[in-house]
């Protein structure tokens, strides 16, 4: 820039003379976006399988450290659907005062609550400046990346109700036993579970050899009917325990179950 010099003078000779002074003021400002902190940790619901209940948050700032010309926009995008925020934050010249020297805004990530058993998932939100009118953030690109951990609240377990207490007797169907099966959480493939008597001269599984369950009955529960076995030749043997077996057969190797 520069200072125009004019001279008054009661002397002629000087009166009126003009210089001009060259100058340079250096800029001590540089335009940079910081994003902290990393990595965030969000958790599916503290131990509860409901893909409807809340799970909680965390929260992380992107800072300008100048003041733009024009409207800067970082979008935000998630690698995986294990968690949800803001597709994009905007700053604008008409939110920084002359007091201020920066600008810091809070985005919010919500980890994405399912009924899978599929341990604690890392995921990556990708920041990128979208291109504008500020020369200077739109050269920066991509900023930091955000790194998030959700952290599972799922167990993978098959929920047999009763598990003991069960009557059957010899004199057959009138005296049935029944139990229900259900699975904790949802699985990546269909599960088979294999019913079996340990003891098959005492008492069957009279409602078939085996139970299915897939992504959309997998909490409905199945019932099970027990029918005790008469003795083929009479004779007084007491009353005999005996117990029903389930084997697991998971459709997908890295299913849980």
């Amino acid at each position: 820039y520069t200072v125009q010099i004019t001279l008054t003078s009661a002397d002629p000779n000087y009166d009126g003379v003009t210089g001009t002074i060259f100058l340079t003021n250096t800029d001590d400002d540089t335009a940079s976006i910081a994003i902290s902190p990393m990595p965030l940790v969000t958790v599916e619901n503290s131990g509860v399988s409901d893909p409807g209940s809340p799970a909680t948050s965390d929260s992380f700032t992107i800072t300008l450290a100048t003041h733009p010309l024009a409207p800067v926009t970082i979008n935000l995008i998630s690698s995986t659907d294990e968690g949800v925020h803001a597709g994009s934050v905007t700053f604008d010249p008409s939110e920084f005062s002359p007091s201020m020297s920066s600008l810091t805004k809070t985005i919010t990530v919500v980890g994405v609550n399912d009924a899978i058993d599929d341990g604690d998932q890392l995921y990556v939100i990708a920041t990128a400046v979208e291109p504008g009118r500020d020369v200077k953030y739109a050269a920066l690109g991509d900023p930091a990346d955000v790194t998030v951990i959700n952290i599972d609240d799922d167990t993978a377990n098959v929920i047999v109700t009763p598990t003991g207490g069960l009557v059957t007797s010899e004199n057959g169907a009138s005296e049935n036993a029944s139990f229900t099966v259900a699975l904790a959480t949802e699985p990546l493939g269909d599960i088979t579970i294999m019913l079996a008597s340990d003891t098959s001269a005492e008492g069957v599984v009279s409602a078939g050899a085996s139970l299915t369950f897939t992504a959309t009955n997998w909490n409905a529960p199945q019932t099970v009917t027990v029918t005790g076995v008469d003795d083929p030749v009479p004779a007084v043997d007491g009353d005999q325990p005996y117990a029903i077996d389930l084997t697991v057969t998971a459709a997908m190797s890295g299913d849980a179950y």
